[in-house]
């Protein structure tokens, strides 16, 4: 039985998020500047796989480097109807995953792309507007 109020969850959800949000934005510069739902299904993503770096400098989840999940992050690259492109959303699958999450983070993923062909097209697009869970534009 949980003995929290439903305040005290909400605070102490609050603190994690808040301290995950700062550990992201160590790790990726342009974190900040993200849409944000690549920033959100990062969040998402760091929940389960604990982001830190080692000693070299290279960014691990659970210990392990992802070094496509990474550079496809760093890069903006967050989905593609091209299956055999390196994309975040490609590379952001775990074995423990299940289908039904999986699926929830591919549509944050294609709502941040959509942002970012919009902005590279010169289009007003606000990043700060979460598309999740509606497909953006």
């Amino acid at each position: 039985m949980l003995f929290l109020t439903a305040n005290e969850v909400k605070r102490k959800f609050d603190q994690y998020a808040k301290l995950r949000d700062r550990v992201l934005s160590d790790l990726f510069s342009e974190y900040l500047a993200y849409p944000a739902d690549a920033q959100l299904v990062m969040l998402v993503h760091s929940w389960a796989l604990w982001p830190s770096k080692d000693k070299q400098g290279n960014i691990l989840f659970k210990g392990k480097q992802w070094p496509k999940y990474t550079a496809a992050c760093k890069s903006r690259h967050w989905w593609s109807r091209n299956q055999s492109e390196s994309t975040a959303a490609k590379e952001s699958h775990w074995s423990k995953m299940s289908y039904y999450r999986y699926q929830l983070m591919v549509l944050m993923f294609k709502n941040a792309q959509a942002v970012e062909n919009a902005r590279k097209k010169g289009l007003q697009t606000d990043v700060k507007k979460l598309y999740y869970p509606q497909q953006a534009l």
